[in-house]
């Protein structure tokens, strides 16, 4: 009984969720399956950069955790960001690179829903990892539409 249980709330957590209207065929294409990191390039150089990727991550609805321009991070806090997913990102910044590495989890009402339903409440933060579906996707479509504006996106395992 506790394994259908557990199959079914891998099912719920990752089932039924899509990224494919975020990204376009060739970026689909492009992407290697498991990649976890988008790698952006860009013509601005060091704080520069940092104060256009953290004025980004703003305006985009974020909400940083810590930033620290001499150290060349921003790390924000979780923002729901479609289907009872939440996203936080990683940035790391050097020269005119910006590193993006995303999170996932659900929202909470989704845990209250699942805890109320399974009697579990998720398993907390996972990496956004590109595949073919599944909330690790949908962060990682999201990270790479992010990262798309601050430059010239590549992504790497």
């Amino acid at each position: 009984m506790r394994k259908i249980i557990y199959i079914l709330f891998v099912f719920v957590l990752t089932g039924c969720v899509t990224p494919n209207t975020l990204l376009s065929p060739e970026e689909r294409a492009d992407i290697p399956k498991g990649a976890n990191k988008v790698i952006v390039q860009s013509d601005k150089q060091g704080g520069d950069l940092f104060d256009h990727v953290y004025s980004t991550l703003i305006t985009d609805g974020f909400r940083i955790d810590e930033s620290n321009e001499e150290q060349g991070y921003i790390s924000t806090q979780g923002k729901e960001i479609d289907q009872e997913t939440m996203l936080r990102l990683s940035v790391v910044i050097m020269d005119s690179t910006a590193t993006f590495i995303g999170q996932w989890d659900v929202t909470a009402s989704m845990k209250a829903g699942l805890s109320a339903g399974f009697g579990a409440t998720g398993s907390g933060w996972s990496d956004a990892t590109w595949g073919d579906a599944g909330r690790p996707s949908l962060a990682f479509a999201y990270m790479f539409k992010y990262a798309e504006r601050i430059g010239t996106v590549t992504t790497e395992k």
